[in-house]
């Protein structure tokens, strides 16, 4: 999100994650985001984040399917690594594999009552 070592949500030293995964293009982005926000349930995170007293924090989050958000095509659309051993030791990176996996998208209600996408990433599994 900030291409440094700051979290760009919260401030502060970002760690390392065990999986790390990116969309490969911005169209790719544009793309999954536009299908998320199309989506009933995120309509439904929507209407609870800003009209639900029990719910309004100001936030939500919206998990899709990645075939749903990106086509058949997704494979060409999104990467990511998994870590698979000790960080020091001889190979420590693996593939991420995308089949049947998510789409994530974190939204935040602005003070002008929109929502505004805070981060999304695609979700695999280790290969």
């Amino acid at each position: 999100m900030t291409g440094t070592r700051i979290d760009g949500e919260k401030g502060g030293r970002h760690r390392a994650p065990r999986a790390a995964s990116r969309f490969t293009t911005p169209e790719a982005f544009v793309a999954a985001e536009t299908y998320v926000r199309g989506t009933l349930d995120y309509r439904a995170a929507r209407d609870a984040a800003l009209y639900d007293p029990a719910y309004q924090r100001g936030s939500f989050e919206v998990a899709v399917r990645i075939e749903d958000a990106l086509g058949r095509n997704l494979l060409s659309q999104v990467e990511g690594v998994v870590l698979t051993g000790p960080r020091s030791g001889m190979n420590p990176l693996g593939v991420m594999n995308f089949d049947g996996g998510i789409v994530v998208a974190q939204f935040r209600i602005a003070a002008t009552g929109e929502p505004q996408l805070i981060t999304m990433f695609p979700v695999g599994r280790r290969e």
